[in-house]
C-alpha cells in the first residue's frame, strides 16, 4: 500500500463510487450553496480518490459542482488513497459521518461576523439561513457531556 499523497487531476478523470449515488444525495438548494463555497473559497479540501479502484471516496457532491462550473477539463487537487473495496467503502461512510458538538457561542460569533460582512453570503458557510437557526436551537438544547472521570475521588500513582 502506497503513502497518500497530493496529486492534480482533471474532474473528468474522477469517477465517484456506485453506492455513494444510493447513499448521499444533495438537493438542488444545497448544491447551490456548496458552488457559493466553492466559489467563494475555492478548493479548500481535496477530494479524496482511491487509486485502486479508480474511485472518488470523498468529495462526490465537490466533484459534480466542480464539473458543472468548469467542465471535465478543470484541474482539482486529490488525496490519493490506496485502499481495497471494503476499506473503500468505510472510509467513505466514515468521512461523511460528521460528528462532533459544537461551541454555541463560538458558532453564533462566526455566523454573526459572517452575517456582519457584507461580502460574503451566509450561504458560503453551506448552511441555509434555515439550517443555520436549526443549528443554534440544536446548540441551546445540548446539555454539556458530564467528565469521563469522577471528580470526587482521585488517585494518585
Amino acid at each position: 500500500m502506497s503513502e497518500p499523497r497530493l496529486q492534480r487531476k482533471p474532474v473528468g478523470d474522477l469517477r465517484g463510487h456506485e453506492i455513494n449515488k444510493s447513499i448521499r444525495k444533495i438537493g438542488k438548494s444545497a448544491m447551490g450553496r456548496l458552488a457559493v463555497s466553492i466559489e467563494t473559497f475555492g478548493c479548500v479540501q481535496p477530494i479524496v480518490w482511491n487509486e485502486r479502484n479508480d474511485k472518488v471516496v470523498s468529495g462526490h457532491q465537490r466533484l459534480s459542482a466542480y464539473e458543472s462550473k468548469h467542465g471535465k477539463d478543470y484541474m482539482v487537487d486529490v488525496w490519493v488513497v490506496d485502499l481495497d473495496e471494503d476499506d473503500h467503502k468505510m472510509a467513505m461512510f466514515t468521512l461523511n459521518n460528521h460528528v462532533g458538538e459544537f461551541d454555541g457561542d463560538m458558532i453564533r460569533g462566526i455566523l454573526k461576523s459572517v452575517e456582519d460582512a457584507d461580502q460574503i453570503p451566509i450561504e458560503s458557510t453551506g448552511f441555509s439561513n434555515t439550517e443555520v437557526d436549526q443549528l443554534i436551537g440544536e446548540i441551546d438544547s445540548v446539555e454539556p457531556y458530564e467528565e469521563l472521570t469522577d471528580n470526587k475521588s482521585s488517585s494518585t500513582l
